[in-house]
């Protein structure tokens, strides 16, 4: 992942709500680790096989980046409602972003 988490939540939040949206990104993932490695156990013991875990791991982070896509798209066209909704208030129109 390196980089693209806080760069992420920069695009999204922006610069004045990005140390709430890394904590609770950082609180989220903190717990997930913890109880990771519970949850895949039973899932083996129950299963014999690691399978079913990698599969649910694989939709989970699927889902996720699905998730993440979505939210960039609806942000990037609101900021297209704003500049356009301002461009018409004074009289000019913005052709290319």
């Amino acid at each position: 992942m390196g980089p693209a988490i806080p760069i992420g939540t920069l695009t999204i939040l922006g610069p004045e709500h990005m140390p709430a949206g890394m904590g609770l990104i950082s609180s989220v993932d903190g717990i997930g680790n913890v109880v990771a490695g519970s949850i895949i156990g039973q899932i083996r013991d129950r299963t014999g096989s690691y399978a079913v875990s990698l599969w649910n791991s694989t939709m989970s982070a699927g889902t996720a980046t699905i998730f993440f896509l979505v939210t960039i798209v609806i942000k990037h066209r609101a900021q297209r409602r704003i500049i356009k909704s301002d461009s018409s208030e004074h009289g000019f129109t913005v052709t290319k972003l």
